[in-house]
């Protein structure tokens, strides 16, 4: 059995990459809140008590001796609010860490667990960002996350370079698609993001990529096991 398990496969990126595993005949799981797939397991990621039991108790019923190639997608994360850090409130600060970082890890230390002792090659690919690398005015939760699990994978790999049946972690940066996220960019008032202009330009002058095209380069990768380095950047491979 061949499984990838993908967060956030709903719409977007996460979408894209569901149908291409599920017709190249891998098992695949979606975790997500609105996912409509007929293996969505619906979790809310801003509630990290009942994610983590959620996760475990689907992960517990696969038979490790059944599985030959599994893979974790790490995509699901929520940009908003996008507003100047002064103006954040508690709820906000919360949701935007437990969603994007939190869970995230929670998932990736139970995938770890319960898939350790399988003997072939298991990835963990993280969807990651430009504002991993750099920080963007009123996206301080949204860089800051991006920013801790591209860090966090790398540790990872630093871990996994002396176990045995090692897990190998990846970051991918897929530039910038033609998403619901870039529509809520576009819509956001400009006083709360004073470089919306860029972003409109990006849309206006067809600089948007689209997740189709993110989604086989990534999945091309995974089913030729074709991975040199920890990071990729979708920029540099089309562009």
């Amino acid at each position: 059995m061949k499984i990838a398990i993908i967060t956030g496969a709903s719409r977007g990126l996460g979408k894209e990459l569901l149908d291409l595993f599920e017709k190249g005949e891998w098992f695949v799981i979606d975790f997500s809140r609105t996912g409509k797939n007929k293996n969505t397991v619906k979790i809310d990621l801003s509630d990290i008590v009942k994610t983590y039991s959620t996760i475990e108790n689907t992960f517990s019923k696969f038979k490790i001796n059944e599985i030959e190639n599994i893979v974790l997608i790490n995509n699901a994360a929520i940009l908003l609010p996008i507003k100047n850090i002064k103006e954040l409130d508690l709820i906000e600060i919360s949701t935007s860490i437990n969603t994007n970082i939190v869970s995230q890890i929670s998932l990736i230390h139970l995938f770890m667990k319960y898939f350790k002792d399988i003997s072939t090659e298991k990835y963990i690919i993280n969807i990651s960002s430009g504002a991993a690398l750099k920080g963007f005015p009123s996206w301080g939760l949204y860089c800051t996350a991006k920013a801790g699990m591209e860090n966090f994978i790398n540790c990872i790999n630093e871990e996994e370079y002396f176990s045995k049946n090692n897990f190998i972690g990846i970051n991918y940066d897929p530039y910038i698609m033609d998403t619901e996220m870039q529509l809520e960019i576009r819509n956001v008032d400009i006083n709360c993001f004073p470089i919306k202009n860029k972003f409109l330009e990006y849309k206006n002058e067809n600089k948007l990529l689209h997740p189709k095209l993110v989604a086989e380069k990534i999945f091309s990768r995974i089913i030729k096991m074709d991975f040199t380095k920890t990071r990729y950047n979708v920029k540099e491979e089309i562009l």
